[in-house]
């Protein structure tokens, strides 16, 4: 069941990856369709995965950072917030500021050129 469970995960991570997530541009409220959509497949993910093999780490987490990472706001809120233009700025300048924008983020899962590429992705980040 274990085996099967985490085969079927990765396997529908990969197709959200790459059929939607990479084929796909976003507006702020595809964006947040999107991230509700993904927290709908790992609530049941998480459960199935729990209940398969308990202990073992979060389902999908390469894919939960892409959707916070896409959803990043067009303006801070708060003080220490980051901004969808400041993020985009930071990762497309160079690879130390891609870097230091991914930690702040506390985006450990996802390459510097994945994080590129979701940036793009965000209609409101390139106009």
């Amino acid at each position: 069941m274990r085996r099967i469970w985490r085969e079927a995960s990765d396997s529908l991570e990969d197709l959200l990856w790459n059929e939607v997530l990479m084929r796909q541009d976003f507006t702020t409220l595809g964006a947040a369709r999107f991230m509700d959509d993904i927290a709908a497949i790992q609530s049941v993910a998480s459960y199935c995965h729990a209940y398969s093999d308990p202990g073992s780490l979060p389902v999908m987490e390469k894919l939960n950072e892409a959707a916070l990472l896409l959803n990043l706001p067009m303006t801070v809120q708060q003080p220490g917030d980051v901004s969808l233009s400041e993020a985009s700025d930071a990762i497309f300048a160079s690879n130390s500021g891609a870097d230091e924008m991914l930690q702040r983020l506390n985006l450990s899962r996802i390459s510097r050129q994945d994080a590129r590429n979701i940036a793009a992705k965000r209609r409101e980040a390139s106009t």
